[in-house]
C-alpha cells in the first residue's frame, strides 16, 4: 500500500491498526472481491499461464467473523471462481 504523503507502507503498519479498529473486515472483503475478480479476467483473457490457485490471506478476526463461510460463498458466485482454485492462508494470528 502507498500514500502519497508516505509513500509506501508495510502492512506491518496497517494490518494491526486495521484489526484493532474493525475495518479489516471490508478490507479483507474487498481483497477478496479484487482478487477474485482479478483471478478470473486473468483466465478469461488467457493471461493466466500456469496459475492454477489463488492464494488469500485471512485474518483472525475475519475467520472468526459469524458470517465468514458466507461471504466466501458469495464471493466465489459474483466472481464465477471454483472453489477449489482459492486457497485461504490464516495468519499466525488465527492459531
Amino acid at each position: 500500500m502507498a500514500t502519497a504523503e508516505f509513500g509506501p507502507l508495510s502492512p506491518a503498519l496497517f494490518i494491526p491498526l486495521a484489526e484493532e479498529t474493525g475495518l479489516i473486515l471490508p478490507i479483507g472483503e474487498w481483497v477478496l472481491r479484487e482478487a477474485c475478480g482479478l483471478f478470473r479476467q486473468w483466465f478469461e483473457a488467457g493471461l493466466a499461464g500456469s496459475l492454477r490457485h489463488l492464494a488469500v490471506n485471512v485474518s483472525p478476526r475475519q475467520f472468526h467473523q459469524p458470517e465468514f463461510v458466507t461471504l466466501i460463498e458469495r464471493v466465489l458466485m459474483d466472481t464465477d471462481v471454483p472453489a477449489d482454485r482459492l486457497v485461504l492462508e490464516l495468519t499466525e494470528g488465527v492459531v
